[in-house]
């Protein structure tokens, strides 16, 4: 869908993930990989990793941040707090 989407868009189109339950993380490091945006939150998920419940949406915002700069290239960083969707 990524490629219809720049096909027709452009490839300065903007795209993100949402999933919900405890594939949540991993489905997010995958969207964050491919280049898109990302969303967590405990209403979508309570999950934290494997058997791990988050305690917040500050801890699932960390891991998710973590992961993404383990994970991608150094042209893309996380957000800074406050600077997320308006």
């Amino acid at each position: 869908m990524v490629r219809t989407a720049q096909r027709l868009f452009g490839h300065d189109v903007e795209w993100s993930v949402l999933a919900a339950g405890r594939h949540q993380m991993p489905m997010c490091t995958h969207n964050a990989l491919m280049g898109g945006n990302v969303r967590v939150g405990l209403e979508d998920s309570l999950n934290l990793g494997r058997g791990e419940l988050a305690k917040s949406n500050a801890e699932q915002i960390a891991r998710s941040a973590a992961s993404s700069r383990s994970w991608a290239s150094t042209s893309r960083h996380p957000t800074k707090p406050g600077r997320g969707s308006r």
